[in-house]
């Protein structure tokens, strides 16, 4: 019983992040559909500005020693991401499935197309053939899948993790001591201090300059590029 109240919890928590997330969304696309404001154009940017390893606001599983085991583990996830993955370089058949842009309209190194049932599932089980997000680059006729996103649980511990994906080839990444500004304030808040890439790492200092403080925001995440011919590219951190 306990066990099930601490998944229930779990998908509950994920369903409000989730709604949150859909509205702030809606929200930042809002207008002439060029200007974006709020916490996820702000990661977005922040993750393709930054080197994770130099973030303040990005922590990392550490790397364990290689073993014989983990690889062949990790070949088997690849192999039957790969499988599931084919129908999905059309993204339109992604799309009717159930994968949706994040923030198309904001011009991104890679386009997150997110599947929120997936992630649910992805907060209690581990599933290498239903990841939570794929990842596209923008081509002139529509998009190229270039990987897969999975997510865990921001509760997860790293042997968790490692049951999931071993350590020794995969590192997770979650992001932490985010402070948000007031969501009236979205469009005016200085952002050098504010969010994913700001200044305030603190929570007494966020709370001085009225925001509000995230020792950790979503769940933890690996990118994974299966079309890669390496394991360093295929787990490239």
């Amino acid at each position: 019983m306990s066990l099930w109240r601490t998944g229930l919890g779990v998908g509950i928590s994920l369903l409000l992040t989730v709604a949150v997330a859909r509205s702030q969304q809606r929200e930042s696309t809002a207008g002439d559909g060029h200007h974006h404001d709020g916490a996820e154009a702000d990661a977005l940017r922040a993750m393709a500005s930054q080197k994770v390893s130099s973030n303040p606001h990005v922590k990392m599983t550490a790397l364990r020693p290689p073993s014989e085991a983990d690889r062949r583990q990790a070949d088997e996830i690849v192999a039957q991401l790969r499988a599931a993955l084919k129908k999905y370089k059309d993204y339109r058949v992604a799309m009717e499935e159930g994968y949706q842009p994040f923030l198309p309209n904001l011009p991104q190194k890679e386009y997150h197309f997110t599947n929120y049932r997936y992630g649910l599932i992805g907060s209690l089980w581990f599933r290498p053939s239903k990841p939570t997000s794929l990842l596209y680059k923008k081509t002139k006729s529509g998009y190229e899948l270039v990987g897969a996103m999975y997510t865990a649980s921001r509760f997860a511990t790293e042997s968790e993790l490692n049951r999931r994906i071993p350590l020794s080839v995969a590192r997770w990444h979650a992001h932490i001591n985010i402070c948000l500004p007031p969501k009236s304030e979205y469009a005016t808040a200085d952002w050098q201090r504010f969010g994913f890439a700001g200044s305030i790492t603190a929570e007494a200092e966020c709370r001085a300059a009225g925001g509000t403080f995230h020792p950790q925001m979503f769940g933890w995440m690996v990118h994974v590029y299966p079309f890669e011919k390496s394991p360093e590219k295929i787990w490239a951190h």
